[in-house]
Parts: C-alpha cells; sequence; structure tokens
C-alpha cells in the first residue's frame, strides 16, 4: 500500500474510489445474499444492481 509523495487530487481520489468501491461491492454481495435468503422482490434488487452501476 503505496508511498505517500507528491501526487495529484485526481489520483487521490481515484484509489480512494476505488477503495470504496471495493467496499461498496463486498456490501452489496452480504446483501445479495440476505436478499436471497430472505426473498425479497427481485425488482428491489434489479434497482440495487443499477445504483451500484450508475456510481
Amino acid at each position: 500500500m503505496g508511498e505517500i509523495s507528491i501526487v495529484s487530487p485526481k489520483s487521490v481520489t481515484l484509489a480512494l474510489r476505488r477503495g470504496r468501491f471495493q467496499k461498496i461491492k463486498e456490501t452489496v454481495r452480504l446483501l445479495l445474499s440476505k436478499i436471497k435468503m430472505s426473498r425479497i422482490p427481485q425488482m428491489i434488487l434489479v434497482s440495487m444492481k443499477a445504483a451500484v452501476h450508475r456510481q
């Protein structure tokens, strides 16, 4: 995990976003498994996927 040197704000936000996206993915995966267990309607699942793709 990286050397902190003089970096452009853009690359910093990119790195942060990448890390955050990884967390989002994990959370979604967790939620999806819970949804499968509790049998929440497919519509919610689809809208969640759409929301994730929009990020």
